[in-house]
């Protein structure tokens, strides 16, 4: 897996390269946790979103990354689902990565409380 492996190659410090984004670190990195799994409305069929939440970083051999993540729950007739987006600078020292935020959005959508709908800018770093 490829977490595993980047994982390894730090704990052992061979990363560090002057600077530079290692090649080991480029591309896309995900992870997945939650059963997938969602509710059925007997009377009606209908199926909730759901019940998983997704983590995905991009990497890119400029030093730049990307991260989204989704986190969604539906029990019934109600699902949250909370979205984020940030892009920024990567570095790295050794066996130490650092993220460092440029620009982020956080977006909630919640279907039985409107006061959780919402869109707005996300911590940055700093």
């Amino acid at each position: 897996m490829k977490v595993q492996t980047a994982l390894f190659l730090l704990l052992w410090g061979g990363l560090a390269r002057g600077g530079e984004t290692p090649k080991e670190l480029i591309g896309d990195w995900k992870m997945s946790q939650g059963t997938g799994s969602s509710y059925r409305d007997a009377r009606t069929g209908s199926h909730s979103a759901p019940n998983i939440n997704n983590y995905v970083y991009r990497i890119e051999p400029n030093g730049g990354y990307q991260h989204a993540a989704m986190l969604s729950s539906s029990l019934y007739n109600c699902t949250m689902q909370i979205l984020g987006f940030e892009i920024g600078a990567l570095t790295v020292e050794g066996s130490k990565l650092t993220f460092e935020d440029q620009g982020a959005t956080i977006t909630s959508k919640d279907s039985c409380r409107k006061e959780w709908n919402y869109q707005k800018q996300g911590r940055l770093s700093k």
